[in-house]
């Protein structure tokens, strides 16, 4: 009797009858496959490309808009109040798109960013408007390709600098930088290389201006701003970019300089 008790009172260690983990007191299910199930899982996620369908269909919908902005002004619209109503369509398409991928879009825009790359947007800001200057001058002499020159016809629509800025230069570089380098660059990583994102998001902001003469250096400057998102992990840099460029595109407009 006293043998069967001293046998009785010693613990029987059990252990998983898949992994081989000991089994520790108060366990449900086995906490070592748990958790390798879950990293199992995550790595599948993780490796699954997913579909760029939600880019190219941001990427539509604001060519749509574009299209249908052409026709209006085509058919006799005010160019100026076809800017200022596209800027308001566009600038909310961009925001739903970016709330859907807020954890993205929040990451990019909180990332902290060295001064580095701030020195660097400001540089490649002043390389963007001299190539776009030099090519459209180019294109003028060689085949007589008019400008159309949106700050003046702002100006001259009696709207003042505030406006013309806002419309002209805060506008695209927030909400053209969300939607290109943000969503359509962040949708996009998830399937492709990153040079392959780069060129593709360029390529998009390229063609969604629908300005033959302007698509060289549109081409650049997105390649550009695609580099400044992958090296710098932000958006800040590029959209310092961006306003750069199109602020001294409306400075070199009204004043004659260059452009």
């Amino acid at each position: 009797m006293a043998m069967a008790q001293a046998v009785a009172a010693i613990p029987i260690s059990r252990f998983c009858n898949r992994c081989g983990a000991a089994w520790q007191e108060g366990w449900g299910d086995c906490h070592n496959c748990t958790r390798h199930a879950t990293a199992q899982s995550l790595q599948l996620q993780l490796a699954t490309p997913i579909s760029p369908a939600p880019a190219i269909a941001l990427y539509f919908t604001l060519l749509g808009t574009n299209l249908i902005g052409i026709l209006s002004s085509v058919g006799g619209s005010s160019t100026e109040s076809i800017l200022v109503v596209l800027s308001i369509v566009d600038s909310i398409i961009v925001a739903v798109w970016a709330i859907v991928y807020r954890q993205d879009i929040f990451k990019a825009l909180t990332q902290r960013v060295s001064m580095r790359w701030f020195i660097a947007a400001a540089g490649l800001s002043i390389v963007t408007f001299l190539l776009a200057s030099g090519s459209l001058e180019v294109l003028r002499r060689t085949v007589g390709l008019q400008r159309i020159p949106i700050g003046d016809n702002l100006f001259h629509a009696s709207y003042g600098w505030p406006a013309v800025i806002a419309l002209t230069c805060i506008q695209p570089a927030v909400f053209e930088e969300l939607g290109f380098r943000g969503v359509i660059f962040g949708v996009l990583g998830r399937s492709l290389s990153r040079g392959e994102v780069i060129f593709v998001s360029a390529l998009l902001f390229m063609t969604l201006h629908l300005a033959v003469g302007a698509f060289p250096h549109l081409l650049v400057m997105g390649l550009l701003l695609g580099v400044l998102r992958d090296r710098s992990r932000s958006l800040l840099p590029g959209m310092l970019m961006h306003f750069l460029h199109n602020l001294m595109c409306i400075l070199s407009e009204r004043f004659h300089i260059l452009v």
